[in-house]
């Protein structure tokens, strides 16, 4: 595994990383300024590797173990497959032959290349009798190799279907991230710029993200900004203003739905403006503890590092409110986490808002 797959994943796991590899994380953050900055960059980057989808029964494969950049499946017979003469499984897509496996990725780490080899092989031609769609970029690099009943919506895919949408060209991208397996873009619309006291201003917004290789469903969400700290939240914590579909089915309804949560997540703002401006009048007496009962509370799925940085954040500015708790789990997680723990630590913030003016 490489120093940037570590990286990736460490941020995965909720932890906080060290000024090097936060470096080297955020190079994966765009410089994206508007919504068309975001298209060009999906458009060239699609453009520049070509993906395409390949379906074949996984028997007719082998594997093969290639000195320095890993595993990659070849055709038993070079007649059947002409235009795909070699498959090279990038980090995920291996990850997910081991799993449709049922092969413990530590227990294949630990054995030499031939016994590697040798076990996949046997496991392919008499335990997986199936037709698998590999998603492929760069001509012969799978990125994805999943079952024929995915349903391929490329990054691409998702920025075209906002194409059109009201006050698109004139929203501000206040986050663009992407690497091989997710993006994530949150927007907001300066039209909808609120006072919630004196000082501070609220702008709401969307959050899209999508995995074309299966790590997450296409999800449309609503998004409040906190102009002055910069902090987001995602979803209304309620279960509204949050959508998500899975990669099944026709495409086509994908991009329907996709459309239509469009419009219901921008209707699901108004509600966190309230939510943010009841939060002022809702006191907290122990703040610290409020944080520490929200760790322990295994529903919430915050980890110790996630922990830490909002208690952090939160004497960094301490108010005894539901307003600053929000505020401080929020601006932890867009200053101290990156990728997915970013996301679903906003998530949590809107949560967390949602249930403490409901208590």
């Amino acid at each position: 595994m490489t120093t940037d797959n570590q990286v990736r994943h460490t941020f995965e796991k909720g932890l906080l990383l060290n000024d090097a590899e936060m470096e080297r994380f955020h190079a994966r953050n765009h410089n994206s300024a508007n919504w068309s900055d975001v298209v060009t960059r999906v458009k060239t980057w699609n453009d520049e590797h070509k993906p395409f989808d390949r379906g074949l029964r996984l028997p007719l494969l082998q594997y093969v173990v290639q000195e320095g950049t890993g595993g990659a499946l070849v055709p038993i017979n070079q007649e059947l497959v002409k235009d795909l003469p070699q498959a090279n499984l990038m980090e995920h897509a291996h990850d997910q032959l081991l799993s449709r496996l049922d092969f413990q990725k530590k227990t294949f780490e630990k054995l030499p290349p031939k016994l590697q080899i040798l076990n996949l092989n046997y496991l392919i031609q008499n335990h997986y009798d199936k037709e698998v769609l590999l998603r492929c970029i760069d001509g012969n690099q799978v990125r994805g190799l999943l079952s024929t009943d995915y349903s391929p919506f490329d990054d691409l895919e998702l920025v075209e279907a906002l194409a059109g949408f009201p006050d698109i060209d004139t929203a501000n991208v206040r986050w663009d991230y992407s690497d091989d397996k997710v993006l994530h873009c949150q927007i907001t619309f300066p039209s909808t710029a609120t006072e919630i006291r004196v000082g501070d201003v609220v702008e709401t917004g969307l959050h899209i993200t999508n995995s074309p290789v299966g790590v997450r469903s296409v999800t449309i969400a609503a998004l409040t900004r906190v102009l002055l700290c910069s902090n987001m939240a995602i979803g209304d914590g309620g279960g509204g203003g949050f959508f998500r579909f899975r990669h099944v089915g026709d495409p086509d309804r994908l991009r329907d739905h996709v459309k239509n949560a469009i419009e219901s997540a921008k209707i699901s703002t108004v509600k966190m403006v309230e939510q943010f401006r009841a939060s002022v009048n809702k006191a907290i007496e122990e703040p610290a503890t409020y944080l520490e009962n929200l760790a322990k509370d295994k529903t919430n799925d915050m980890t110790q590092a996630q922990f830490k940085a909002a208690l952090n954040a939160f004497l960094e500015a301490p108010e005894p409110n539901l307003w600053g708790v929000t505020n401080a789990i929020t601006k932890a997680a867009h200053t101290n986490f990156g990728g997915e723990a970013r996301y679903e630590m906003e998530r949590l913030g809107a949560k967390v808002l949602d249930k403490g003016l409901r208590n």
